[in-house]
Protein backbone atom coordinates (compact mmCIF):
# COMPACT_ATOMS: atom_id res chain seq x y z
CA UNK A 1 0.00 0.00 0.00
CA UNK A 2 1.33 3.31 -0.80
CA UNK A 3 1.65 6.23 1.40
CA UNK A 4 -0.83 8.52 -0.53
CA UNK A 5 -3.40 5.63 -0.07
CA UNK A 6 -2.81 4.87 3.19
CA UNK A 7 -3.11 8.93 4.71
CA UNK A 8 -6.65 8.33 2.68
CA UNK A 9 -8.00 4.80 4.50
CA UNK A 10 -6.37 6.12 7.82
CA UNK A 11 -5.53 9.77 7.49
CA UNK A 12 -9.14 11.20 8.04
CA UNK A 13 -9.95 8.49 10.45
CA UNK A 14 -6.85 9.50 13.01
CA UNK A 15 -7.54 13.09 12.26
CA UNK A 16 -11.15 13.07 13.33
CA UNK A 17 -9.98 11.16 16.46
CA UNK A 18 -7.42 13.85 17.52
CA UNK A 19 -9.63 16.94 16.87
CA UNK A 20 -12.96 15.37 17.81
CA UNK A 21 -14.50 18.06 15.77
CA UNK A 22 -15.49 20.32 18.55
CA UNK A 23 -15.11 23.84 16.97
CA UNK A 24 -15.56 25.11 13.41
CA UNK A 25 -11.43 25.50 13.51
CA UNK A 26 -11.18 21.93 13.33
CA UNK A 27 -13.37 22.09 9.77
CA UNK A 28 -11.17 24.12 8.47
CA UNK A 29 -8.09 21.97 9.20
CA UNK A 30 -10.32 18.46 7.31
CA UNK A 31 -10.54 21.00 4.32
CA UNK A 32 -6.68 22.05 4.35
CA UNK A 33 -5.91 18.21 4.96
CA UNK A 34 -8.10 17.10 1.54
CA UNK A 35 -6.85 20.19 -0.44
CA UNK A 36 -3.43 19.00 -0.01
CA UNK A 37 -4.36 15.38 -0.62
CA UNK A 38 -5.60 16.54 -3.94
CA UNK A 39 -1.95 18.43 -4.76
CA UNK A 40 0.35 15.71 -3.69
CA UNK A 41 -1.21 12.59 -4.69
CA UNK A 42 -2.66 13.77 -8.05
CA UNK A 43 -6.52 12.89 -6.87
CA UNK A 44 -9.16 14.74 -9.40
CA UNK A 45 -11.47 15.00 -6.86
CA UNK A 46 -12.70 14.04 -3.01
CA UNK A 47 -16.15 13.80 -1.72
CA UNK A 48 -16.39 13.32 2.44
CA UNK A 49 -18.85 13.21 5.06
CA UNK A 50 -18.24 13.50 8.66
CA UNK A 51 -21.23 12.32 11.09
CA UNK A 52 -21.07 12.55 14.80
CA UNK A 53 -24.51 10.80 16.68
CA UNK A 54 -26.18 10.17 13.03
CA UNK A 55 -26.32 13.91 12.38
CA UNK A 56 -24.13 15.47 9.28
CA UNK A 57 -21.35 17.94 11.14
CA UNK A 58 -19.69 18.32 7.52
CA UNK A 59 -20.47 17.69 3.92
CA UNK A 60 -18.09 18.87 1.21
CA UNK A 61 -16.39 18.14 -2.44
CA UNK A 62 -13.13 19.12 -3.34
CA UNK A 63 -11.67 19.09 -6.46
CA UNK A 64 -13.90 17.74 -10.05
CA UNK A 65 -15.94 15.31 -10.61
CA UNK A 66 -15.70 15.73 -13.91
CA UNK A 67 -12.26 16.70 -15.60
CA UNK A 68 -13.67 17.18 -19.07
CA UNK A 69 -16.49 19.44 -18.38
CA UNK A 70 -15.00 20.84 -15.71
CA UNK A 71 -17.44 19.90 -12.99
CA UNK A 72 -16.76 20.51 -9.26
CA UNK A 73 -17.05 17.70 -7.05
CA UNK A 74 -19.90 18.17 -3.96
CA UNK A 75 -21.75 16.18 -1.36
CA UNK A 76 -24.21 14.96 -4.34
CA UNK A 77 -21.25 13.51 -6.29
CA UNK A 78 -21.38 9.67 -6.96
CA UNK A 79 -18.91 7.38 -6.71
CA UNK A 80 -18.41 3.80 -7.25
CA UNK A 81 -18.33 2.14 -3.80
CA UNK A 82 -15.89 -0.67 -4.57
CA UNK A 83 -15.40 -2.95 -1.54
CA UNK A 84 -17.39 -0.72 0.19
CA UNK A 85 -20.51 -2.47 -1.21
CA UNK A 86 -19.32 -6.11 0.95
CA UNK A 87 -20.66 -4.41 4.34
CA UNK A 88 -24.37 -4.12 2.16
CA UNK A 89 -24.27 -7.52 0.66
CA UNK A 90 -23.38 -9.16 4.12
CA UNK A 91 -26.65 -7.16 5.49
CA UNK A 92 -29.01 -8.75 2.87
CA UNK A 93 -27.75 -12.38 3.94
CA UNK A 94 -28.04 -11.51 7.76
CA UNK A 95 -31.63 -10.32 6.64
CA UNK A 96 -32.28 -13.62 4.98
CA UNK A 97 -30.57 -15.30 8.53
CA UNK A 98 -33.13 -13.18 10.79
CA UNK A 99 -36.27 -14.55 8.84
CA UNK A 100 -34.93 -17.94 9.20
CA UNK A 101 -34.31 -18.50 5.61
CA UNK A 102 -30.45 -19.23 6.14
CA UNK A 103 -28.39 -19.99 8.68
CA UNK A 104 -24.67 -19.34 9.13
CA UNK A 105 -23.77 -22.89 9.37
CA UNK A 106 -25.86 -23.84 6.07
CA UNK A 107 -23.35 -25.21 3.47
CA UNK A 108 -23.66 -22.96 0.38
CA UNK A 109 -23.88 -25.49 -1.26
CA UNK A 110 -27.38 -26.13 -0.08
CA UNK A 111 -28.31 -22.50 -1.54
CA UNK A 112 -26.23 -22.12 -4.50
CA UNK A 113 -26.58 -25.31 -7.14
CA UNK A 114 -23.16 -26.33 -9.44
CA UNK A 115 -21.04 -25.99 -7.30
CA UNK A 116 -17.64 -28.45 -6.74
CA UNK A 117 -18.09 -31.37 -4.32
CA UNK A 118 -14.51 -29.99 -3.01
CA UNK A 119 -16.59 -26.38 -1.37
CA UNK A 120 -19.03 -29.02 0.29
CA UNK A 121 -17.92 -28.02 3.71
CA UNK A 122 -17.95 -24.15 2.96
CA UNK A 123 -20.31 -22.72 4.81
CA UNK A 124 -22.25 -19.32 5.04
CA UNK A 125 -19.92 -18.23 7.61
CA UNK A 126 -16.76 -18.95 5.73
CA UNK A 127 -17.92 -17.04 2.93
CA UNK A 128 -19.21 -13.89 5.13
CA UNK A 129 -16.00 -13.57 7.28
CA UNK A 130 -13.38 -14.50 4.33
CA UNK A 131 -11.92 -17.73 5.83
CA UNK A 132 -13.17 -19.97 3.24
CA UNK A 133 -9.86 -20.52 1.66
CA UNK A 134 -11.56 -20.02 -2.07
CA UNK A 135 -9.27 -17.95 -4.26
CA UNK A 136 -9.98 -14.73 -5.72
CA UNK A 137 -10.91 -14.22 -9.06
CA UNK A 138 -9.43 -11.05 -9.57
CA UNK A 139 -5.80 -12.98 -9.20
CA UNK A 140 -6.75 -15.51 -11.80
CA UNK A 141 -9.08 -13.63 -14.80
CA UNK A 142 -7.15 -13.88 -17.99
CA UNK A 143 -6.16 -10.08 -19.10
CA UNK A 144 -7.89 -10.60 -22.40
CA UNK A 145 -11.16 -11.32 -21.10
CA UNK A 146 -11.50 -8.68 -18.65
CA UNK A 147 -13.73 -6.57 -20.95
CA UNK A 148 -16.12 -9.94 -21.76
CA UNK A 149 -19.38 -9.56 -20.32
CA UNK A 150 -19.31 -12.28 -17.06
CA UNK A 151 -22.11 -13.77 -15.12
CA UNK A 152 -22.09 -14.99 -11.48
CA UNK A 153 -21.73 -18.46 -12.81
CA UNK A 154 -18.94 -17.59 -14.89
CA UNK A 155 -17.10 -15.98 -12.38
CA UNK A 156 -17.01 -18.61 -9.67
CA UNK A 157 -15.61 -21.28 -12.87
CA UNK A 158 -13.17 -19.09 -13.22
CA UNK A 159 -11.93 -20.55 -9.27
CA UNK A 160 -13.98 -23.98 -9.39
CA UNK A 161 -11.42 -25.44 -10.41
CA UNK A 162 -8.68 -24.65 -8.32
CA UNK A 163 -7.57 -26.26 -4.99
CA UNK A 164 -8.34 -24.27 -1.82
CA UNK A 165 -5.89 -21.71 -0.82
CA UNK A 166 -6.36 -23.59 3.11
CA UNK A 167 -9.28 -25.80 5.09
CA UNK A 168 -12.00 -23.62 5.46
CA UNK A 169 -12.09 -22.32 8.79
CA UNK A 170 -8.40 -21.66 9.47
CA UNK A 171 -7.25 -18.59 8.39
CA UNK A 172 -8.28 -15.05 7.41
CA UNK A 173 -7.67 -14.28 3.29
CA UNK A 174 -9.73 -11.76 1.71
CA UNK A 175 -11.32 -12.84 -1.47
CA UNK A 176 -13.61 -11.59 -3.87
CA UNK A 177 -14.91 -14.83 -4.91
CA UNK A 178 -16.79 -15.44 -1.23
CA UNK A 179 -19.03 -11.94 -1.90
CA UNK A 180 -19.79 -13.44 -5.42
CA UNK A 181 -21.03 -16.84 -3.67
CA UNK A 182 -23.19 -14.65 -1.42
CA UNK A 183 -25.17 -12.16 -3.75
CA UNK A 184 -25.57 -15.27 -5.86
CA UNK A 185 -27.21 -16.84 -2.16
CA UNK A 186 -29.73 -13.46 -2.19
CA UNK A 187 -30.58 -13.97 -5.34
CA UNK A 188 -31.59 -17.71 -4.83
CA UNK A 189 -33.56 -17.44 -1.58
CA UNK A 190 -35.14 -14.41 -1.78
CA UNK A 191 -36.17 -14.65 -5.27
CA UNK A 192 -34.82 -11.37 -6.36
CA UNK A 193 -31.94 -9.62 -8.28
CA UNK A 194 -29.14 -8.68 -5.54
CA UNK A 195 -29.57 -5.24 -5.96
CA UNK A 196 -33.15 -5.60 -6.30
CA UNK A 197 -33.33 -7.01 -2.79
CA UNK A 198 -30.97 -4.30 -1.81
CA UNK A 199 -33.54 -1.30 -3.22
CA UNK A 200 -36.62 -2.82 -1.58
CA UNK A 201 -35.12 -4.11 1.89
CA UNK A 202 -32.26 -1.19 2.44
CA UNK A 203 -31.90 1.86 0.37
CA UNK A 204 -35.87 2.41 0.50
CA UNK A 205 -36.25 2.24 3.79
CA UNK A 206 -33.58 4.76 4.15
CA UNK A 207 -34.21 7.02 1.43
CA UNK A 208 -30.71 6.09 -0.19
CA UNK A 209 -31.97 7.52 -3.38
CA UNK A 210 -28.32 7.87 -4.85
CA UNK A 211 -27.32 4.52 -4.30
CA UNK A 212 -27.83 1.79 -6.92
CA UNK A 213 -25.85 -1.03 -8.93
CA UNK A 214 -23.44 0.37 -11.24
CA UNK A 215 -24.48 0.70 -14.81
CA UNK A 216 -22.56 2.18 -17.65
CA UNK A 217 -25.96 1.87 -19.49
CA UNK A 218 -28.05 3.90 -16.74
CA UNK A 219 -28.20 8.13 -16.56
CA UNK A 220 -27.14 8.58 -13.43
CA UNK A 221 -27.12 12.27 -12.49
CA UNK A 222 -23.82 13.76 -10.55
CA UNK A 223 -21.60 9.94 -11.35
CA UNK A 224 -18.26 11.13 -11.19
CA UNK A 225 -15.82 10.37 -14.25
CA UNK A 226 -13.01 7.73 -13.49
CA UNK A 227 -9.53 8.91 -13.72
CA UNK A 228 -5.62 7.39 -13.33
CA UNK A 229 -2.55 9.52 -13.28
CA UNK A 230 -0.20 8.19 -15.71
CA UNK A 231 2.83 9.81 -17.41
CA UNK A 232 2.17 13.12 -15.56
CA UNK A 233 -1.04 13.84 -16.44
CA UNK A 234 -4.66 12.43 -15.73
CA UNK A 235 -6.39 9.73 -18.29
CA UNK A 236 -9.69 8.22 -18.24
CA UNK A 237 -9.63 4.54 -17.16
CA UNK A 238 -9.62 1.88 -19.22
CA UNK A 239 -12.69 -0.07 -20.04
CA UNK A 240 -13.17 -3.22 -18.13
CA UNK A 241 -16.67 -5.17 -18.22
CA UNK A 242 -18.95 -3.62 -15.52
CA UNK A 243 -20.34 -7.44 -15.10
CA UNK A 244 -16.84 -8.26 -14.10
CA UNK A 245 -17.08 -5.91 -11.10
CA UNK A 246 -20.67 -5.32 -9.96
CA UNK A 247 -21.64 -8.58 -8.33
CA UNK A 248 -21.40 -8.28 -4.79
CA UNK A 249 -18.08 -8.14 -4.07
CA UNK A 250 -18.01 -4.40 -5.27
CA UNK A 251 -20.02 -2.64 -7.73
CA UNK A 252 -22.58 -0.44 -6.14
CA UNK A 253 -22.46 3.43 -6.77
CA UNK A 254 -23.43 5.96 -3.68
CA UNK A 255 -22.71 9.48 -2.17
CA UNK A 256 -21.31 10.36 1.32
CA UNK A 257 -24.58 11.70 2.11
CA UNK A 258 -26.30 8.43 1.33
CA UNK A 259 -23.44 7.16 3.46
CA UNK A 260 -24.56 9.13 6.30
CA UNK A 261 -27.84 8.27 6.44
CA UNK A 262 -26.46 4.37 6.26
CA UNK A 263 -24.35 5.72 9.21
CA UNK A 264 -26.69 6.70 11.05
CA UNK A 265 -29.67 3.85 10.76
CA UNK A 266 -26.65 1.19 12.15
CA UNK A 267 -26.83 3.15 15.23
CA UNK A 268 -30.75 1.72 15.50
CA UNK A 269 -32.57 -1.61 14.70
CA UNK A 270 -34.43 -0.06 11.49
CA UNK A 271 -32.90 -2.56 9.04
CA UNK A 272 -31.18 -5.65 11.04
CA UNK A 273 -31.27 -5.99 15.52
CA UNK A 274 -28.56 -4.63 17.07
CA UNK A 275 -27.43 -8.69 17.80
CA UNK A 276 -26.91 -9.12 14.19
CA UNK A 277 -24.93 -5.95 13.86
CA UNK A 278 -22.74 -6.99 16.75
CA UNK A 279 -22.08 -10.16 15.16
CA UNK A 280 -21.17 -8.81 11.41
CA UNK A 281 -18.91 -5.97 13.92
CA UNK A 282 -17.38 -8.72 15.62
CA UNK A 283 -13.54 -10.63 15.27
CA UNK A 284 -14.51 -14.02 14.52
CA UNK A 285 -12.64 -17.35 15.93
CA UNK A 286 -10.51 -19.43 13.45
CA UNK A 287 -9.92 -23.10 14.05
CA UNK A 288 -7.34 -22.76 16.23
CA UNK A 289 -8.84 -20.79 18.47
CA UNK A 290 -7.50 -17.38 16.93
CA UNK A 291 -9.46 -14.93 15.93
CA UNK A 292 -9.31 -12.76 12.63
CA UNK A 293 -10.20 -9.19 12.78
CA UNK A 294 -12.48 -9.27 9.68
CA UNK A 295 -16.16 -9.57 10.76
CA UNK A 296 -18.98 -9.66 8.29
CA UNK A 297 -18.08 -7.24 5.39
CA UNK A 298 -16.31 -4.95 8.00
CA UNK A 299 -12.86 -5.00 9.39
CA UNK A 300 -12.92 -4.71 12.92
CA UNK A 301 -10.14 -2.80 14.54
CA UNK A 302 -9.22 -0.40 17.36
CA UNK A 303 -7.02 2.79 16.94
CA UNK A 304 -5.56 5.06 20.02
CA UNK A 305 -7.88 2.79 22.16
CA UNK A 306 -11.11 3.56 20.25
CA UNK A 307 -13.08 0.74 18.58
CA UNK A 308 -13.03 1.37 14.84
CA UNK A 309 -15.03 -0.63 12.25
CA UNK A 310 -14.41 -0.35 8.68
CA UNK A 311 -13.82 -0.89 5.74
CA UNK A 312 -12.30 0.51 2.51
CA UNK A 313 -12.14 -0.14 -1.49
CA UNK A 314 -10.38 0.07 -5.21
CA UNK A 315 -11.26 -0.13 -8.42
CA UNK A 316 -9.15 1.76 -10.98
CA UNK A 317 -10.02 5.16 -10.64
CA UNK A 318 -12.05 4.73 -7.60
CA UNK A 319 -10.97 4.09 -3.53
CA UNK A 320 -13.30 4.48 -1.14
CA UNK A 321 -13.31 4.69 3.11
CA UNK A 322 -16.30 4.30 5.53
CA UNK A 323 -14.44 4.70 9.19
CA UNK A 324 -17.51 4.91 12.38
CA UNK A 325 -15.94 5.16 15.68
CA UNK A 326 -18.87 2.83 16.90
CA UNK A 327 -18.46 3.84 20.49
CA UNK A 328 -17.97 7.53 19.88
CA UNK A 329 -20.75 7.96 17.05
CA UNK A 330 -18.00 9.42 14.93
CA UNK A 331 -17.87 8.68 11.29
CA UNK A 332 -15.87 9.77 8.13
CA UNK A 333 -16.76 8.27 4.81
CA UNK A 334 -14.19 10.21 2.27
CA UNK A 335 -14.82 8.83 -1.39
CA UNK A 336 -12.33 10.14 -4.25
CA UNK A 337 -11.14 9.33 -7.78
CA UNK A 338 -7.93 7.82 -7.69
CA UNK A 339 -6.08 4.85 -8.55
CA UNK A 340 -5.85 2.58 -5.97
CA UNK A 341 -2.76 0.68 -4.89
CA UNK A 342 -2.36 -3.24 -6.29
CA UNK A 343 -3.74 -5.26 -3.17
CA UNK A 344 -2.63 -8.15 -1.86
CA UNK A 345 -5.19 -10.77 -1.32
CA UNK A 346 -4.39 -10.81 2.28
CA UNK A 347 -5.55 -7.15 2.61
CA UNK A 348 -8.80 -6.38 3.96
CA UNK A 349 -9.50 -3.85 1.69
CA UNK A 350 -9.22 -4.13 -1.66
Amino acid sequence: MNIASRWFRFGFSAVLLGWTLASPVYADRIDDCAQRHLKRSHVPGISLAVVKSGKVIKAKGYGLANLEWNVPASAETVYQLASVTKQFTATAVMLLVEEGKVRLSDPISQHVNGLPAGWSNLTVRHLLSMTSGIKDYLNVVPPNVAREDFTYERIIGLVADLPLDFEPGERNQYSNSNYILLAMLIRSVSGKSYDGFLAERVWGTLGMTATQRDNPADVIPNRAGLYNWRSNKFENIQFLSPTLWNNGDGGLVSTVLDLAKWDAALYTNRILSSASLEQMWSPQKLNNGERSDYGFGWVTQELRGHRLIHHAGGRPGTATHIARFVDDQLTASPLTKMDPPVLTRSDPFG
